[in-house]
Parts: C-alpha cells; structure tokens; sequence
C-alpha cells in the first residue's frame, strides 16, 4: 500500500477487517500535501493509547508488563477480541515515560505521574483497571494515589493479570541481584530496583486474580502474595497455560476468564 503503519494502527485495528476498512483513513493521515509518503509520527510520548473504540460500559484501562509498551499491548489484541467485554479499552504505557524514569527515586513518583494523564484523561464511575506481570504493583500503587486524591476516581475492580506480588517475589528469590540481568536495558533494571524497595498500604477495592496453571499449581499461596495488600479477599481465578501462553496460545480460555468477571 506504499506507506508503513504504527504499532498503534495495529492495536486500534487488530483485525485484517477493521484494519481493510481504516486504510484509507490511515493513509491520508501520512502522506504529504505533495503527494509524498511521509513517515508516521513516533508517538513514544504517549502513555494513553486506545485498543478498543467502541462499548455501551465504561472504560478498561490495561497497564501491560514486559517493557510496558505499544509491542506488549500488541499481545492483548487477540485476548480483547475473544472478551468482548463491551467496554472501550486504554493502554496505559509507562514506557512513555522514558526520560523521567531514570531520576525517579521510587514506585510511587512513577504512579504519581501515570495518575496525572489518567485524571486529566478523565475517569468515568464505574471503569476498571489491569495489570499484568510486572506491572502488578504499579497498578496497585497507581489506585491506592487514586484512592487517596479523590475516592470517586478509582476504579471499580483492579485486575490483575498473572501478576506476582513484590511480597511472593522476595519470598521465592526473585529480587536477587542475579535475577536483575534478566530484565533488559537500563530502564528496565531501574525499574526493577524501583520494584524491589516498593511498599504499599492496603487499597479497598474489589481485587480479581488470573493465574496461569502451571504457576497456581506450584504456589502455596493462591493469591501470589496479593492478600496482603487488599482490605477484601481476593477472587483468584485459575487460566490454562504458563505464563508465556495463557495470553497467547491460551488466550481463549483467558479471555473467557475476564468475561467471566
């Protein structure tokens, strides 16, 4: 078609349908008014991107693991789709925040600036929020500030998508210094230092927990340490697969899951 698409042109439109019918749309959006094929802004700033446009029910807000990017949001696409959970979806990337990440000295100041867009975003009565994988905790964190600023403005249900608790991680040796040469490039070892002095009070909304199999069958604890962090029992709820398929391979039974809920 003679130009280049963003990771978040495919977010947006992750069927080869939606995508067909947003061409021209997209097309026009980066060529120049000479005719000239332009390159698609680097939109990198951005810590809001949309997934999903359309729902009668108020909004999803995603806050992905890995790199907390557009490329992790990609992999929600499939699990989205399957859902249809009838809501507009938001993914919430602190990869956006690239320059500032650097000089923070804890957990909280990162929260503190994804509470900022998120409240200028403006949040609805009756939205819900997931985190994945590493990102368990600074979405935690994230509510309990926005618990704390305007108790109106928090969500109504905190998912949280096999995530480990910074509590289990300690427990099971995962903060140790050898494990931090798993996590790649000087962002992502900050943000694990950042990880592993974080402490949280309780936060008082309803918490739901999807587990993979492989993962609830090896834990004594059902709740990954999240128990701990929560005025109110936890719901865990069990998915199949490990935790690289039960968004991949496994994102049928993953995404009846979150329907479920």
């Amino acid at each position: 078609f003679g130009f280049e698409l963003t990771s978040e042109d495919l977010i947006c439109h992750p069927t080869a349908a939606s995508l067909s019918e947003a061409l021209p749309f997209l097309r026009g959006q980066i060529t120049g008014e000479d005719g000239e094929r332009v390159l698609p802004e680097q939109r990198s700033d951005l810590s809001i991107v949309p997934l999903v446009e359309d729902g009668s029910l108020p909004p999803l807000f995603i806050c992905p693991g890995g790199q907390g990017s557009e490329n992790e949001l990609l992999v929600y696409a499939r699990v989205l789709v399957q859902a249809e959970v009838d809501r507009p979806v938001f993914g919430l990337r602190f990869s956006a925040f690239e320059r500032e990440l650097p000089i923070m000295n804890s957990l909280g100041e990162l929260a503190g600036a994804m509470v900022k867009e998120l409240v200028e975003a403006g949040l609805p009565e009756g939205w819900v929020f997931v985190g994945e994988c590493g990102s368990g905790a600074l979405s935690l964190e994230i509510v309990r500030q926005l618990s704390s600023l305007e108790p109106s403005s928090a969500p109504s249900r905190l998912l949280l998508l096999d995530a480990r608790s910074t509590d289990f991680m300690e427990a099971h040796g995962l903060f140790n210094e050898d494990r931090l040469q798993v996590w790649e490039g000087p962002r992502m070892k900050h943000y694990f230092r950042l990880l592993r002095s974080w402490k949280s009070r309780k936060v008082d909304v309803p918490i739901d927990l999807i587990v993979n199999r492989e993962l609830a069958e090896a834990s004594d604890d059902p709740t990954l340490g999240w128990q701990a962090f929560s005025r109110r029992k936890i719901a865990v709820h069990v998915t199949d697969g490990d935790h690289m398929s039960y968004i991949r391979e496994n994102a049928a039974s993953s995404a009846q899951k979150i329907r479920e809920i």
